[in-house]
């Protein structure tokens, strides 16, 4: 790893004290959710629907430093920012049980969304607003040096009623810190040039254009010869498609 990059690990990583729940005001409902590293739960927290996501622990020590790492790598990152079209973070918790919690989001993931849709396909106007959603999330996150290096249908949420897509799952994050002045200009280029190839803006651009047109399509949309006006759609931003 280049020293222009950060992945925390559990050893380091402190949470805030803002940001700590206590765990006796949670109450875990029905699951409604579950991945490799965690299953995701409905729940209240305080009187507040919530998200509640558990993290496996793991069984051998290497198992467990490496969840541990990505539970703090997910929730360094989701304390970090908030926006709109990012999950909004609640709190978490370390002990007995690695727990985040978020708000709960009843459109569930694009992916399911976008499957349960076949085989008619996705209204022009609509994939072009979960586009600009996706790419604010992740313009959002780069202004603040985050890469998030796991982006997929599976971790953009929706809103109830399908309204807006918000990213979420940070377990994969990375920041990315200013390296300082280099001794030379040989090596301020090859630096530039490592962390483009590992980290750096390609590296963003291309998950999204990806996601745009891999299964399942968002953008397999069909047009007809009347003309649409997309004014009352766009954003003041723009959105490189890669070919």
């Amino acid at each position: 790893m280049d020293s222009g990059s950060r992945i925390y690990t559990a050893d380091e990583f402190k949470l805030d004290a803002k940001w700590l729940i206590d765990p006796k005001h949670l109450f875990v409902g029905p699951r409604i959710g579950e991945g490799a590293h965690a299953k995701v739960y409905e729940g209240k927290y305080k009187n507040q629907t919530v998200a509640i996501k558990i993290l496996h622990k793991g069984e051998t020590p290497e198992e467990i430093a490496k969840r541990e790492g990505r539970f703090a790598r997910d929730v360094a990152m989701l304390s970090r920012v908030q926006h709109k079209n990012l999950v909004k973070f609640i709190g978490a918790c370390k002990e007995p049980v690695m727990v985040i919690v978020t708000e709960l989001l009843l459109g569930g993931t694009l992916r399911k969304y976008l499957l349960n849709m076949r085989p008619r396909c996705l209204d022009m106007r609509i994939a072009i607003g979960f586009a600009l959603d996706v790419a604010c999330a992740m313009e959002c996150l780069y202004s603040h040096g985050i890469i998030h290096r796991d982006m997929k249908p599976e971790n953009l949420l929706l809103t109830a009623g399908n309204r807006t897509v918000k990213l979420a799952d940070f377990g994969l994050a990375l920041l990315v810190q200013n390296s300082g002045k280099e001794k030379s200009r040989t090596h301020d280029r090859n630096s530039k040039r490592k962390r483009r190839n590992r980290t750096g803006s390609k590296a963003c651009i291309k998950p999204l254009s990806l996601r745009l047109y891999s299964p399942p399509l968002i953008f397999s949309v069909q047009t007809s010869s009347k003309q649409i006006n997309l004014e009352d759609t766009m954003k003041p931003m723009t959105i490189c498609v890669l070919h």
